[in-house]
């Protein structure tokens, strides 16, 4: 099976006195070392005072971010890297006088050097070829936990294995039909053979591709080859050498998924209306409704909804448009469109109050493993509370349009399995609301897990805003670098390796491993603003409730106006300027992942950004750092509370009911000696939940955040520290830890972050953090 082209056209012909005169020669060469953290030019994410401490520490792992070094070859020739870092199979990059040499990879078991002493290098990671003069080595880790070397080596090469180079330029994303395009780069003071091959890495076959040959040279020669895959599965090259297998480091070819081709299957628009538009929708009362959908180009629609009649003419590109009078509350009504011999029907049309909901994972969590729920939620039926989800449409190709809405009543008769299509925090919302006005409730559910403010935002606003620009500008060269395909391929890789293990030890369920789907980035820029809100408007909505920042902590100083020009363009897209938006400032707490230092400074720097928006006309904020148990993760159980906290703050913002919402909330503070007294609003009932009040941190001029004692004298705090003799300025909650106190009123409303500082954010300059 020789398909290398014109690289297997040679014997092979190295004999092992070949390979000793090789090591004789190159092992001349000196060792070249550095620590790695004596670097010549670095890009770390934190602030400059956390590096120099990590590095006076040697805690190499704190940081994401890269490092580079400059250093002199006396000798010409090849070179094995050597790398010690705390989890040699973490991905990372490396780049060697600016050529990719690893991109999102990680070493192989077997690349560990065995028993290694605890001060040196731990594996190797690739070979290089260097010439005599002056080179430069970046070492790069893009996500946390870092994983930043603390000692590299460039050793001459010992052998047969530290003598080629391999690497592809194509896609590695391959159907059956389709060839790989490689390079193998090699050459040394002798001639060398390598028998190469395919290796399965789910089941470890080896499949034989052919011999590549390298003549005796002074310099490295590249041969090129053009491979076929030899059938579905996930695949790595390797190679042998005297029939003794290579490390993965030695022939370090990455990895290689090979699928069936498959048809992707699409759809026209028909005669249809837009998703939403579904029976057992609720629609929004008392508001200019508009209801649109799609039709054969330039024909005429008539639409039919409580009495209106209304017809309207398709555009060229078939969609169509019509907007009722203001609807009360009521229903059931019949909606229906009519085009020429086709008619559409929705049944069961409630008029209401809609909310849409939206942010990352927090705002989720199943209303059936919420706690408290299942009995809450069973204790009666809402049928007039409902719920939909939104989904893009991804058969229609052409444009961005949401799949057809499935409209779910709070109707569960204590059968838990037909809570599944509700959130705990969408279903507390809907129900008080319901109740304390007694109007039908829809809720929109478009919340997406890990996503960052970003992707919620128009390409228009990626333009205006400079930081965004820089985004929009990041993720496109990762795009050109084939970035978010390299981290799936260590995706399949992880589950290709979990399989295997099952299969060796007889537990696997399955013939073949089940591989992750390959899915777009999931934070590319405008992306669920594209599909997910804009497919919506003009749709009328009584508001939007927000949960989401958890992901943008790291690029927190530019959190605010990012946050405040999202909520004007959603206004401006629903056409609604004074659209209420309600949102959640993200929790963080007693949780035992969460642990941080006093004056911690990303979780703090956020949720102070989150509360800025504040100032935007028709806004409310609602907190739930309390609600955290020390057994949470940040995806705490408590979610009930969310939904009415948020409900507490529509009934008070936008439906004018006289509800308290608000923690006590921080007015002024003065020094006192020793200590300083914090003034609240809101603050009728001062008291807190837990057994020590302990979320303050006070500093003095030396800006060194130490944990404080509080106590409450009246509605005010008094914070003080014996480490800290002349106080200046006091934080709360500013830490990832709240250490398990929370501060709160009458109502047991928790009190808000904040800082009596104005001290510059750490996260300033950060725009952007790489995440795959």
């Amino acid at each position: 099976m020789t398909q290398m082209m014109n690289i297997l056209n040679r014997k092979y012909l190295s004999a092992l006195c070949g390979f000793t005169c090789l090591a004789s020669t190159l092992l001349a060469a000196e060792v070249i070392q550095r620590d790695g953290w004596s670097f010549d030019r670095s890009q770390l994410t934190g602030s400059e005072a956390e590096v120099a401490a990590a590095i006076e520490d040697g805690l190499p792992n704190e940081f994401a971010g890269w490092m580079e070094y400059d250093f002199e070859v006396s000798d010409a020739g090849w070179y094995a890297l050597y790398l010690r870092c705390g989890a040699p199979s973490w991905s990372h990059d490396v780049f060697v006088d600016g050529v990719t040499y690893v991109r999102l990879q990680g070493a192989d078991p077997e690349d560990v050097v065995p028993n290694a002493p605890k001060d040196s290098v731990n594996f190797k990671e690739i070979n290089v070829y260097l010439s005599e003069g002056m080179h430069t080595l970046r070492l790069q880790r893009n996500q946390f936990p870092a994983n930043l070397p603390s000692l590299w080596e460039l050793r001459p090469a010992e052998d047969a294995g530290d003598t080629v180079r391999v690497w592809a330029d194509e896609s590695r994303l391959l159907d059956t039909e389709t060839k790989i395009k490689i390079k193998i780069e090699g050459g040394a003071s002798f001639e060398t053979s390598y028998d190469v091959y395919w290796e399965d890495l789910a089941t470890g076959e080896l499949t034989s591709i052919g011999t590549v040959q390298f003549p005796k040279a002074s310099a490295p020669i590249i041969r090129e080859a053009e491979l076929s895959p030899p059938g579905e599965g996930f695949y790595t090259i390797r190679a042998k050498v005297n029939d003794a297998l290579l490390t993965n480091a030695d022939f370090k070819s990455g990895f290689f998924l090979v699928q069936e081709a498959k048809e992707k299957k699409t759809r026209e628009l028909g005669f249809e209306f837009s998703a939403l538009f579904r029976s057992g929708a609720v629609l929004q009362r008392d508001m200019e409704l508009p209801v649109w959908g799609w039709a054969t180009p330039d024909s005429k629609v008539t639409v039919e909804l409580a009495g209106q009649k209304l017809s309207t003419q398709s555009q060229a590109d078939g969609r169509w448009q019509v907007t009722f009078e203001p609807i009360a509350v009521g229903g059931p009504y019949e909606l229906t469109a009519t085009s020429g011999d086709k008619t559409l029907k929705c049944y069961n049309i409630l008029m209401g109050d809609v909310w849409l909901l939206s942010g990352q994972s927090n705002l989720g969590g199943p209303l059936k493993s919420a706690t408290g729920a299942v009995e809450y939620a069973s204790e009666v039926d809402y049928p007039d509370v409902r719920i939909t989800n939104n989904y893009p449409d991804d058969l229609v190709t052409d444009q961005h349009v949401l799949r057809h809405a499935y409209w779910n009543s709070a109707v569960f008769g204590g059968d838990v399995s037909k809570m599944y299509p509700w959130k705990a925090i969408h279903y507390a919302f809907g129900r008080d609301i319901h109740e304390a006005l007694g109007v039908p409730v829809g809720l929109i559910d478009a919340g997406r897990g890990g996503t960052i403010i970003s992707t919620w935002m128009s390409q228009e606003a990626h333009e205006a805003l400079p930081s965004l620009r820089k985004i929009a500008e990041a993720y496109e060269t990762n795009l050109d670098e084939a970035i978010y395909e390299l981290d799936y391929l260590n995706k399949v890789e992880a589950e290709v390796l979990k399989w295997r293990k099952l299969k060796e030890a007889g537990k696997a369920k399955t013939k073949k491993p089940k591989l992750p789907t390959l899915y777009p980035p999931r934070n590319f820029p405008s992306k669920h603003y594209d599909q997910l809100i804009a497919p919506m408007a003009p749709f009328a909505l009584k508001g939007i409730l927000w949960y989401q920042g958890e992901s943008d902590s790291p690029m927190a100083a530019c959190y605010e106006e990012r946050f405040k020009l999202m909520i004007q363009e959603w206004r401006e897209l629903f056409d609604q300027p004074d659209l209420a938006f309600l949102y959640v400032q993200i929790a963080y707490g007693s949780g035992k992942h969460f642990t941080g230092p006093a004056g911690d400074y990303r979780q703090g720097e956020l949720k102070e950004a989150q509360t800025a928006a504040l100032d935007l006309p028709n806004t409310a904020m609602v907190v739930t750092d309390d609600l955290m148990t020390p057994e949470d993760d940040v995806h705490y159980l408590d979610k009930l509370p969310v939904g009415h906290r948020l409900a507490r703050a529509a009934l008070n913002t936008v439906y004018g009911k006289e509800v308290p919402y608000q923690g006590p909330t921080f007015r002024e503070f003065k020094i006192e000696g020793d200590a300083i007294r914090v003034y609240f609003d809101h603050a009728k009932g001062l008291s807190y939940k837990g057994e020590v009040l302990n979320a303050f941190s006070i500093a003095g001029d030396d800006r060194q955040w130490h944990w404080a004692d509080a106590r409450i004298d009246g509605e005010t705090v008094i914070v003080s520290s014996p480490e800290v003799p002349n106080p200046v300025a006091v934080r709360y909650s500013w830490s990832e830890s709240t250490r398990g106190s929370q501060l709160i009123n009458k109502h047991g409303l928790p009190t808000p972050v904040f800082r009596t500082d104005d001290w510059p954010k750490v996260t300033e300059g950060v725009d952007w953090v790489r995440e795959y």
